[in-house]
């Protein structure tokens, strides 16, 4: 650090910090960066794009400041292992591999055509974007392919008793997954939509036939009239027999 004395002449401040505490320093520095990287193509694996931000925002706040002393050429060389490491995750996310091939070699291309420090780390953020949106965009694809699977089968199956394992089980899906992608995508676990469609049935035939109740919910896979009363009333805010004698008498008035 440098000062001006009192008769106006540039003099070196000594520094208070020491070499082996600069030195620790560092090296507290360099696993900063490399656990933010492990960060990093973690999020490129799940997509997560809100966690990307994060790791960017740390990196740039903080990260960049500890390695101002790395050469050019050594930040190349890391962009460039960075690059093949989060492609992989990519590939192994469910990216098409020639795709990704092709955006390695693009990106490799950029890197080599940095002049400065900068440049790299502009470039590794937005290598580090590109590949969690298309992660993310994929992913998204695939929850909705999957969550229009699980409408289907509850429809085609609704007179039944149906359960979450049992779903999983006939789309060849993890359980817990499926559960969390479909509520991700429609605001609903798969247990809270089977009840909403049985309901929504229910309603209909309560309004329709002249059916009597117990034909009603055992038809729909329920046990026993109080369990079905009890989810019912908790969806519509009546009992069934309220239901029907409350909308035929609508039915009557019109």
């Amino acid at each position: 650090m440098f000062l001006k004395d009192k008769s106006g002449s540039v003099t070196k401040k000594q520094d208070k910090i020491t070499q082996p505490e600069l030195a620790a320093d560092l090296e507290e520095a360099g696993f900063f960066i490399r656990a933010l990287q492990r960060a990093a193509l973690d999020g490129v694996a799940k997509g997560d794009m809100n966690g990307i931000s994060r790791i960017i925002k740390a990196y740039v706040f903080v990260g960049s400041n500890s390695e101002v002393a790395i050469p050019l050429r050594s930040r190349k060389n890391r962009f460039i292992a960075l690059c093949a490491l989060a492609c992989e995750k990519a590939i192994a996310a469910g990216l098409e591999e020639n795709a990704i091939n092709v955006v390695w070699e693009d990106y490799s291309k950029l890197c080599e055509e940095c002049g400065k420090a900068e440049n790299v780390n502009a470039l590794t953020i937005k290598l580090l974007l590109d590949l969690t949106g298309r992660v993310k965009k994929s992913l998204d694809k695939s929850l909705s392919a999957s969550a229009e699977k699980v409408k289907a089968y509850v429809s085609l199956h609704l007179c039944e008793r149906i359960s979450v394992a049992e779903i999983a089980e006939n789309l060849g899906m993890n359980a817990s997954y499926l559960n969390s992608s479909f509520k991700r995508q429609t605001g609903n676990c798969i247990t809270d939509y089977i009840q909403m469609q049985k309901i929504e049935e229910a309603k209909m035939m309560l309004t329709s036939s002249e059916d009597p109740l117990c034909d009603i919910w055992t038809g729909l896979g329920y046990y026993d009239q109080s369990h079905f009363s009890k989810i019912f009333k908790r969806h519509t805010g009546l009992t069934p027999k309220q239901y029907r004698v409350t909308n035929l008498k609508q039915d009557i008035g019109k």
